[in-house]
């Protein structure tokens, strides 16, 4: 029965490390989702970060885990909590797993905050040229 939830667990980690990266890639260059793909594995690399370990799924090349684990973490902190929620109640065995599955498989990515243009300021004298006057 473990090796079949470890599979479950693989499945969701997945699922969200291929939507992450469909993500990045149908936004072109949308600098704000690099930069969150950049940071996560930056950050999962940096402290070692390794979700698939703390799972007992430990690969052959051991620095796979923590890109993996980056790029879940590029997705933001509502879904990793769901996600890392889902997770630890399948291996653990509990039984009210279905609404957080659900959760997770019709979790929208936001879409990121586009810059805002600042007005123009009708008083745009500086105080030099204030002063002058």
């Amino acid at each position: 029965m473990e090796g079949f939830l470890i599979f479950i667990a693989a499945s969701l980690l997945i699922e969200a490390v291929v939507t992450n990266i469909k993500w990045v890639l149908e936004g072109g260059y949308n600098w704000p989702r690099i930069t969150a793909l950049v940071v996560g594995i930056g950050v999962a690399v940096i402290f070692q970060l390794d979700l698939f370990a703390a799972l007992t799924m430990i690969g052959i090349v051991p620095f796979v885990g923590f890109v993996l684990t980056g790029i879940i973490l590029a997705r933001g902190a509502n879904f990793v909590n769901d996600l890392i929620t889902a997770l630890f109640s399948i291996k653990t065995g509990s039984k009210d797993i279905s609404s957080l599955l659900e959760k997770l498989q019709t979790y929208q990515i936001p879409e990121p905050a586009t810059a805002r243009s600042v007005p123009a300021r009708p008083d745009t004298q500086t105080k030099s040229t204030q002063l002058r006057e």
